[in-house]
């Protein structure tokens, strides 16, 4: 969707950018007379291009211009008075907020008319008016939101980091960015199996700088103090992973047990478990795209759950991250996430990652979304297993955006770029399409 003023603007500045050329092309003749033969201007005309009531009745004189073009920068403000960038119900920043995501996606990727850098390059050329009109309004939009304060901090964050997207595209850094300094694109990232032989950074007390009050505690009592406190605060006498029981678990272990809680009707109980196990479980559910359940429940863990859990590894390993898939391009983002509210789905979304100077930025390229069952039988070449393994394959191996810049997409996939794919239970047949692309791409 494109905003209903980009348009305009964007006249406006070829126009002023064709007089500036002409101005600057034939310097020895008079302005007046270059802006009347070649641009077919009228004698003391007046500026006002908002048609303001109470200027064009006045006499075309030059300190009346001077009014229509302030109160010309009154209106625009006005215009542009607390605009939600980011919000689809006001009209006046719709399609605002995609077109600069837009614009990048067509650097970002492959096609008849951007295959190579010098190719990038001339695009960017064609379309910098464009570029200019949407940070001509994008501006004036943050300047008034900021006088204001009135809205999210979400609301400023996007527009500021907008412009920096648009100014790389006009003054044309982004090449520099993609082709040359973007974290070496072409180096292969695949996330390694976590090792578990470090110890966590330890202050000379013995405790960790990142241990809290509670975590400190634990480290003066004794195995048998912490025995006890596990087996009468939760439900399991055994972690559920190591089959361990826990008065034969050593303190080192015991230290790091966490409890998770569990709410069943009215009732809510806990279930303990060895840290370093239980995110091994995460980050394996994870690169198999399987669901991550608590073994005792079987239910999943929520986003909550998760948290916690990482928040507690961290203690141990200050640096680890949340568990991710397999990521075959260190410039794409690779999140997998289970949905379980209508339809139990597993989905994908990809970011391509900018590394601008002050802060990365990240673009979205594509998200899908795969049940986990159909209203219908599955057949046995299209079960869901083959096909996250194939999509895993793809990225591991740089196949579904290729492996180099601009990206290259798989075969049936353009179609997608800058879209969330949802495919739901009674879309089976859509489903088998879909499956066939990333079969056919490996």
């Amino acid at each position: 969707m494109h905003n209903i003023y980009v348009k305009s603007y964007n006249k406006i500045l070829v126009e002023i950018n064709d007089i500036i050329n002409s101005i600057y092309n034939n310097h020895n003749q008079n302005t007046q007379n270059i802006l009347k033969l070649q641009h077919g201007w009228v004698e003391n005309y007046m500026y006002d291009p908002l048609r303001t009531p109470g200027i064009t009745s006045k006499p075309p004189t030059a300190p009346d211009t001077q009014i229509a073009i302030k109160k010309t920068k009154r209106i625009l403000a006005k215009m542009w008075k607390e605009t939600y960038y980011i919000g689809i119900n006001d009209i006046r920043g719709r399609g605002l907020n995609t077109m600069v995501l837009d614009e990048m996606r067509n650097i970002l990727f492959y096609s008849s008319s951007n295959k190579n850098k010098r190719e990038v390059i001339k695009n960017l050329n064609n379309n910098i008016e464009k570029c200019i009109a949407l940070q001509f309004i994008i501006f004036i939009i943050k300047e008034e939101v900021e006088v204001v304060r009135i809205y999210s901090y979400d609301n400023i964050k996007t527009i500021e980091n907008h412009l920096n997207l648009l100014d790389s595209l006009i003054t044309k850094t982004i090449v520099n960015i993609l082709f040359d300094n973007n974290s070496n694109y072409n180096s292969q990232s695949i996330s390694k199996s976590i090792s578990w032989s470090g110890t966590p950074r330890s202050s000379s007390s013995g405790h960790s700088h990142f241990q809290s009050k509670a975590n400190i505690d634990k480290y003066k009592k004794t195995k048998t103090d912490l025995v006890a406190e596990i087996t009468k605060n939760n439900i399991n006498e055994t972690d559920p992973y190591l089959a361990e029981r826990w008065e034969d678990m050593p303190l080192k272990k015991l230290r790091n047990v966490i409890s998770i809680k569990h709410k069943e009707g009215v009732n809510t109980y806990s279930v303990a478990f060895y840290i370093r196990t239980l995110y091994q479980a995460w980050n394996k559910a994870v690169k198999y795209s399987k669901p991550f359940k608590n073994p005792y429940t079987r239910e999943n863990f929520t986003e909550d759950d998760k948290e916690y859990i990482l928040r507690s590894i961290k203690i141990l390993y200050p640096n680890i991250e949340k568990p991710k898939i397999d990521n075959g391009r260190s410039d794409i983002i690779v999140e997998t996430r289970n949905n379980f509210y209508d339809d139990e789905s597993i989905s994908y979304t990809f970011n391509y990652k900018l590394n601008f100077e002050k802060r990365p930025i990240l673009i979205h390229l594509l998200t899908f979304s795969i049940p986990l069952s159909f209203n219908t039988d599955v057949e046995p070449a299209y079960i869901q297993r083959y096909i996250f393994e194939n999509i895993t394959y793809l990225i591991k191996n740089k196949k579904l955006f290729g492996k180099s810049m601009p990206l290259k997409i798989i075969p049936g996939f353009k179609e997608y770029i800058g879209k969330h794919i949802i495919l739901f239970k009674d879309n089976y047949d859509e489903y088998k399409v879909f499956f066939d692309k990333i079969k056919n791409a490996l």
